[in-house]
């Protein structure tokens, strides 16, 4: 895949920080602020070996 500049579908113009595991504060940010991203460190091993 490659970038095309003329085809992106958002912006991201402002971004805020919500405390880890407070689903309360997540549920008021999709609220009151928008749609949500999110980042995941996948290097961890937690991550790395998990099996569901």
């Amino acid at each position: 895949c490659r970038y095309n500049p003329s085809q992106h579908a958002a912006n991201c113009t402002k971004y805020y920080f919500v405390r880890q595991g407070d689903e309360e504060a997540l549920k008021q940010a999709l609220a009151y602020v928008g749609p949500i991203s999110v980042a995941i460190d996948a290097t961890r091993p937690q991550f790395i070996l998990y099996r569901s």
